[in-house]
């Protein structure tokens, strides 16, 4: 009997010795200088070290990252030191760098894709696993200070039927091209519908911007989610609100008016457009 129970003490104690031995730390992701945010100024880049430690070892590290067209996912798990040369499994801790250039991160700006998230995620050989994002965001700032008014009128009209966002002024029907922004082309009845005849192009925010509180990364946003228009119709209606683009210029711009029988020009083809724009 005693013998048993000697036996019994003695297998416990090893249940419990090794209990304790499978009892990891979860892993953990630093980040340099303990910072996960970078604010984008037009200038600057991503250059941090992001440290992965695993007392289980580590078993993979995986890297979720923004590129134009989508987020791509790859494997970093052999990508690791300042030469992207050294392999992380079965370390303890294991270093990589993530560097993005000033130009990568402009391209990221111009595509709408940002806030920028970079997303780690390490596994260790006891399956534990544990993520961590790195975001480059804009300031939310608004450049939009300059607030303009303009007008279209009737295709037909006797008047103005363009107009010039670049130099804020009236353009004829019969002005150069690479001036009419907005040009108005009804054929029959004024509906405010217009086209561009410079190459501008618009996208309709609908309700996701605030014309009044706009930041200068939310008209990119917009603009770049779509759907990219080179005509505005059917009937824009008094306070829509479109997005204009030409080259890398952008313009905010809100419909204040449409009258149908606006007769100013006192002529068999009536109709007036007012607008409110906002440019840099």
């Amino acid at each position: 009997m005693k013998n048993y129970i000697k036996l019994s003490v003695i297998v416990s104690l090893l249940i419990f010795i090794s209990s304790c031995g499978d009892k990891y730390t979860n892993p953990q992701i630093k980040f340099e200088n303990n910072s996960q945010t970078l604010i984008f100024s037009g200038s600057n880049e991503v250059n941090i070290k992001i440290t992965f430690e695993a007392e289980a070892l580590i078993e993979a590290v995986k890297l979720s990252k923004p590129t134009t067209s989508a987020v791509e996912t790859i494997d970093i798990t052999t990508m690791m030191g300042i030469t992207y040369g050294q392999s992380s499994i079965g370390l303890s801790t294991a270093d990589y760098y993530l560097k993005v250039s000033n130009t990568e991160l402009n391209t990221l700006k111009q595509a709408g894709k940002f806030p920028l998230n970079y997303s780690f995620t390490l596994t260790d050989q006891q399956g534990s696993e544990v993520s961590a994002i790195y975001t480059v965001s804009m300031p939310q700032t608004n450049s939009y200070l300059k607030v303009k008014s303009g007008y279209i009128y009737h295709e037909g009209s006797t008047l103005t039927n363009s107009w010039d966002l670049v130099n804020d002024i009236e353009v004829s029907k019969s002005g150069v091209a690479s001036a009419q922004s907005i040009y108005n082309n009804d054929m029959s009845d004024f509906a405010g519908n217009w086209i561009s005849k410079n190459g501008t192009t618009f996208v309709k925010a609908e309700t996701k911007i605030n014309y009044d509180t706009f930041t200068d990364a939310e008209v990119i946003s917009v603009y770049s989610t779509g759907p990219i228009l080179t005509q505005v119709y059917p009937n824009p209606q008094t306070e829509n609100i479109y997005i204009a683009k030409n080259g890398n210029n952008y313009y905010v711009i809100k419909v204040t008016n449409i009258s149908p029988y606006d007769g100013t020009c006192a002529c068999s083809k009536p109709g007036k457009l007012t607008f409110e724009y906002k440019k840099k």
